[in-house]
């Protein structure tokens, strides 16, 4: 069967954030409109607190993978796997 890039993207950023241990997060940040690399690179702390997620160990997971996201230019060759 044949997807979207938008679909496509979504899955492989699905991938990339369970590979940071993330996973739990996916449907959260899908259902906030985060669903590519770009839309992920523009996630803040005020972002986080309005989406529920308070654990301070996940936040600074989830803002350390922004963080890499913006330190490659959202390149997904870059921060790919």
């Amino acid at each position: 069967l044949f997807r979207s890039a938008e679909a496509q993207e979504a899955e492989a950023l699905g991938d990339w954030l369970a590979a940071r241990g993330l996973a739990r997060h996916v449907e959260t940040l899908a259902a906030q409109g985060f669903l590519s690399y770009a839309a992920l690179r523009l996630v803040t702390a005020a972002d986080l607190d309005a989406m529920g997620i308070t654990a301070p160990g996940h936040r600074k997971a989830l803002l350390a993978a922004v963080e890499e996201l913006r330190a490659k230019g959202g390149d997904v060759r870059a921060v790919a796997g």
